[in-house]
């Protein structure tokens, strides 16, 4: 029992000690079955059951890392017609472990660990009506990996696997009557399986006063404001380049999930237009605590984003995604608009989505080396696990392949760090699952498409240009999927064109 207590007391202390600096305290019930090999004490009874677990534990996560302690009962029992064996044990451990993914929705956590165990197996000879007590103590190591799944209130499910490893002498079963030692040895390694539910509560920490937005904010441009616009719980980060008395253009990012303040645009536009850029839910210096992102939380950002600026009416410029993004607010907003420029949009939704991302994968193939795309899968892979940091590998790299026909660029980890998994992975589901885009036959105001001509769509594209008969559509030359760097002046002329943009404005 002293060993015992001595590691609840080492949790206890652990727990406070690091509980000023955590992120999220996270409680969870366990159940499960441990594969003992147990003595037998001279029986003829089968050595290998599986004594029952149920118990409790909480951890501490502060960035990637995590502390907590668990502790479970086990009971377990062998017979047959001449013997049975009665098992309990109770055992404690204190851990500490490191989450692999950077996710709110799933963690991958290997753990290593102290445990301290008693426990107890009392034989019976059934015939005779004899029965002896055993006792065993035992402190050893504790290895584990925990896969754990959350869901939008918190609530997790998770499934543990590990084995404990006694160490020292002290494995030997002891008399339970005077506590004398016996020759009957304990089983060396103990493995289990557990299954924990439970749930996390995120911990506020006390800093001195910072703004609302967990990364830095970019350096603003003079003659630029940032406003933070609420929709519900979603608070949406824009930058405005304010002009009095003139129209609105807005710019949609691509992605979904990576943000680009397109400056390039920006600086073409601002002289003519008033241009409002935001960071989309969940990206950037947007927030989105409900986890939500279906297609009809996307169009209504762009309602709160007009009525806080009082825009009846206003231009979109898409690019990417972004582009899709215009084209899915057009869909049920006509009246609003007054221009749409979709500049290498995405090709639609449903199925057309998933013919769109075998296009832009097999770009991707053609444009970087065997091993660096064997890391684009890897990356991948667990970014659709959760992890932040895969995907701003992996979304690295996809830039640098954009930019493989073209003059090469250097991509800093700043710019990458407003990528998170969660608006990639559930804004992807909710594209799939979106109805198809219906055809603007005589849309109220004009519409223009540009591609470049290595830009990393196919035959998809063809979709966006039947969608939309009245617009104007432009191949760039020399042109990949950036085209206000990869063909600056002929991208320039057809955004001074559409825009009727003059020199000197």
């Amino acid at each position: 029992m002293k060993k015992i207590n001595l590691v609840l007391l080492l949790a206890l202390f652990s727990a406070n000690a690091i509980g000023q600096t955590n992120t999220y305290l996270r409680l969870y019930a366990n159940m499960g079955v441990q594969m003992n090999s147990n003595n037998v004490f001279n029986t003829n009874l089968n050595s290998n059951f599986l004594p029952f677990q149920l118990g409790a534990g909480s951890n501490y996560k502060f960035g990637g890392f995590l502390v907590g302690t668990e502790f479970y009962n086990s009971n377990g029992n062998i017979k047959n017609n001449q013997y049975k064996i009665d098992y309990k044990e109770f055992t404690s451990t204190l851990y500490v472990g490191y989450d692999l993914l950077s996710s709110s929705d799933f963690a991958i956590e290997p753990n290593i660990g102290f445990f301290m165990k008693t426990g107890q197996s009392i034989t019976h000879e059934l015939q005779n009506n004899n029965t002896q007590a055993y006792n065993i103590g035992q402190l050893g190591i504790s290895t584990s990996l925990t896969l754990t799944r959350f869901n939008h209130s918190g609530l997790s499910t998770a499934i543990k696997i590990g084995c404990n490893i006694p160490l020292g002498s002290e494995q030997a079963w002891k008399n339970g009557t005077d506590d004398s030692h016996t020759n009957f040895s304990s089983n060396q390694i103990t493995p289990f399986v557990q299954l924990n539910i439970g749930g996390r509560i995120k911990l506020k920490k006390k800093r001195h006063h910072k703004s609302d937005f967990s990364l830095s904010k970019p350096t603003l441009e003079p003659q630029s404001e940032e406003h933070k616009v609420r929709n519900q719980e979603t608070l949406l980060y824009t930058i405005v380049y304010p002009k009095q008395n003139a129209e609105t253009i807005l710019l949609l990012h691509g992605g979904p999930g990576v943000p680009n303040r397109m400056k390039e645009v920006t600086n073409l536009l601002k002289q003519k237009y008033q241009v409002i850029y935001f960071d989309q839910r969940g990206t950037g210096l947007s927030n989105c605590p409900n986890g939500s992102y279906a297609m009809e939380d996307y169009i209504s950002d762009i309602n709160a984003i007009a009525a806080y600026y009082e825009l009846d009416t206003f231009h979109i410029f898409g690019h990417s995604w972004g582009g899709l993004y215009a084209q899915i607010y057009a869909d049920k907003n006509l009246s609003k608009i007054n221009s749409l420029f979709l500049c290498s949009p995405s090709s639609g939704t449903n199925t057309t989505w998933k013919e769109t991302e075998k296009e832009v994968m097999l770009y991707n193939k053609e444009n970087t080396s065997n091993s660096k795309w064997l890391k684009m899968g890897v990356n991948s892979m667990f970014g659709a696990l959760g992890s932040n940091k895969s995907y701003r590998k992996l979304f690295k790299q996809v830039l640098k392949n954009y930019h493989h026909n073209f003059q090469q660029i250097e991509i800093s980890d700043e710019e990458l760090a407003g990528i998170h998994a969660e608006p990639i992975n559930k804004t992807r589901r909710e594209i799939i699952n979106y109805k198809p885009l219906t055809k603007i036959e005589n849309p109220a105001y004009p519409i223009c498409i540009t591609y470049g001509d290595d830009d990393i769509y196919g035959k998809s594209k063809g979709e966006v240009i039947d969608r939309f008969p009245t617009a104007k559509v432009y191949d760039i030359k020399n042109c990949g999927h950036m085209p206000w760097m990869h063909n600056k002046v002929e991208f320039e002329k057809i955004v001074t064109n559409f825009y009727k943009l003059k020199k000197g404005d």
